[in-house]
């Protein structure tokens, strides 16, 4: 899996405008719910394959982007595209949460069932 900071984030969005990443942000990796949200995120991934490229905050990186992309909660799920946020899932949530407000947030930006967004 892909573990970014803030200049391999800024490369990939600069060479991969139209790439949507589903961000995690683990904060402290002591905390039951990030172990939690760990597990979720390949089976995402997996649910919204060819449309979300999963990625992991380094955690030197975690303060920085989560001010620029709003992340006010760790450990959260952000979905990311061009350097913008689409939306901030924070704490575990219930599968049927993830799935709908991920597919909210895609059809928000343009991104219906039918369409990918990761090459």
């Amino acid at each position: 899996m892909l573990t970014v900071d803030a200049a391999t984030l800024d490369q990939l969005f600069a060479s991969a405008p139209e790439i949507i990443l589903l961000a995690f942000f683990r904060g402290d990796p002591a905390r039951a719910e990030a172990s939690d949200i760990a597990v979720v995120l390949p089976q995402l991934s997996q649910a919204f394959a060819g449309r979300l490229t999963p990625a992991v905050v380094a955690a030197s990186a975690e303060p920085e982007l989560m001010q620029r992309f709003g992340v006010r909660a760790a450990p959260s799920l952000a979905l990311l595209r061009a350097g913008r946020t689409l939306g901030v899932i924070a704490k575990i949530q219930d599968w049927s949460v993830y799935l709908s407000r991920i597919e909210a947030m895609l059809k928000a930006d343009g991104h219906s069932a039918q369409q990918g967004a990761t090459p």
